[in-house]
């Protein structure tokens, strides 16, 4: 029982420093129907809305979108093409994992960290050791 509480405290922990994590910059035109991805949470895109770390963005056959960083990236993806955003990666290497449809397009240069995926990861590993340890008691720590 103690395995358990442990994985799921330090869970939420860690779950809740990731979301209060700073802006990258923020959504700039949005057209069409454009997702955003964070951990599970999948949200329609709007103009405006702030820039994670880890958040993928996702255009449909009609959508578009360009992603303003604060560091001086701007990522414009067209139909069909996906991305998503990591602090450590240059802005040329970002727009070059920019997925489907013609290449992205950006202008000037950037960083970013994948520490959401990570934590999201970890958040569904205590969830799932929590819900073995339910059906399998004889396997908790004594």
């Amino acid at each position: 029982m103690q395995i358990k509480s442990f994985f799921i405290i330090g869970s939420a922990v860690l779950a809740s420093a990731a979301f209060a994590q700073a802006s990258l910059g923020t959504v700039g035109t949005v057209q069409g129907l454009v997702t955003d991805t964070v951990g599970g949470n999948v949200t329609s895109t709007t103009p405006g809305e702030q820039i994670v770390d880890g958040e993928r963005f996702t255009t449909s056959s009609n959508g578009s979108v360009t992603l303003n960083l604060n560091n001086g990236c701007t990522i414009t993806l067209q139909p069909n093409q996906a991305v998503t955003i990591d602090s450590r990666m240059t802005c040329r290497a970002l727009i070059a994992t920019v997925s489907g449809g013609a290449p992205g397009r950006a202008i000037a240069a950037g960083n970013a960290a994948n520490g959401l995926l990570f934590v999201a990861g970890l958040a569904a590993g205590g969830f799932a050791l929590d819900r073995v340890l339910d059906k399998n008691p004889n396997l908790s720590a004594r």
